[in-house]
């Protein structure tokens, strides 16, 4: 008796074309560099979105002026308009580190 190859399975030729085993004994074809281009896309996607999520060291970076961001002081988290006048000057206290507010739920925008 002649087994397959588990669904997910790539075959990859000579001429760079590849085939993925369909768990039934067929072969499905794919375009392995479209494949590596969309693997590429969703990891620039994770890396933004990682990124838009972290905090961010006030040495590193400000917030822009009179936005709402969360912010670290020392061990305390607090919400808050950043505090931050025209010229890039923290007003009132020091801030460790910031981070933006995520978008609100799409039934609160409206």
């Amino acid at each position: 008796m002649r087994t397959h190859p588990s669904k997910g399975f790539i075959f990859l030729y000579a001429d760079g074309k590849g085939c993925v085993a369909d768990g039934q004994g067929g072969q499905v074809p794919v375009n392995i560099p479209e494949l590596i281009a969309e693997r590429d896309a969703l990891r620039a996607e994770i890396e933004r979105l990682n990124q838009a999520q972290r905090w961010i060291p006030v040495s590193e970076a400000h917030p822009p002026a009179n936005k709402m961001v969360l912010v670290c002081i020392g061990r305390w988290y607090h919400l808050t308009v950043s505090c931050i006048d025209q010229f890039g000057v923290w007003r009132g206290y020091l801030p460790t580190h910031w981070m933006p507010l995520p978008e609100p739920p799409k039934e609160v925008q409206g």
